[in-house]
């Protein structure tokens, strides 16, 4: 049984554009290659459809493996991608910058009055109380 794992690893790492469908393409072809080489020496010499199948797992384990590594590198490395924030940031300030000056004093006033609101106790106490007893404080 060969090992498949080094033709697929350089095959993969050859790519110009490393992307899963390039890889699919590779791995592809090199199924057809492999299953078209050993049908063709069957017919010049014996090998048995179990030694076919044997080198099949084989190249699909090379696969797996190689696919595991650009999966690994891949959460390694993100990916360059530009977050929403950096892109809609300017106009959102330049839609602030045009408004009114009563129409942002009324919005952050909003904003202040929702954000005093989470920070505000609860003003059911006895609910509280009951939330924060342990079963030794109904002991009697």
């Amino acid at each position: 049984m060969a090992d498949y794992y080094p033709l697929i690893a350089r095959a993969v790492a050859g790519l110009e554009k490393n992307t899963g469908d390039a890889r699919r393409l590779v791995y592809e072809r090199a199924r057809t290659a492999l299953v078209a080489h050993l049908r063709s020496a069957k017919l010049e010499i014996e090998i048995k459809e179990s030694d076919i199948t044997r080198e099949r797992l084989a190249l699909e384990e090379a696969v797996r493996k190689v696919e595991a590594e650009v999966a690994r590198r891949e959460t390694k490395e993100p990916p360059n991608i530009p977050r929403w924030e950096d892109s809609l940031l300017p106009a959102f300030s330049e839609a602030i910058k045009s408004r009114k000056p009563e129409e942002q004093a009324r919005l952050n006033s909003r904003s202040k009055n929702v954000a005093s609101a989470r920070s505000r106790p609860s003003k059911n106490k006895r609910w509280k109380s009951v939330a924060n007893a342990t079963s030794s404080d109904y002991r009697r």
